[in-house]
């Protein structure tokens, strides 16, 4: 099962900071290959029958105070 953030206070020692964005898992039979696989099985049914109508992918942003390149600069 993969690795989650915030399984608690180490033994004797202050609470870590919680993360930015918690780590989330959820298990998923040994045979389960790919995570399309493992999302179908989320949902019961099976990887050729799984055909999302939307995928969403993370946004990346730029850092604060990076500056914006003009449109259609090579630079």
């Amino acid at each position: 099962m993969p690795r989650g953030a915030g399984g608690g206070p180490p033994p004797g020692g202050p609470a870590p900071p919680p993360p930015a964005f918690p780590t989330r898992a959820q298990r998923r039979p040994p045979s389960t290959r790919t995570a399309r696989a493992g999302v179908a099985w989320t949902f019961g049914i099976p990887e050729t029958a799984y055909h999302p109508q939307r995928e969403t992918r993370p946004v990346r942003r730029p850092a604060p105070g990076a500056r914006r390149r003009p449109a259609g600069c090579a630079c």
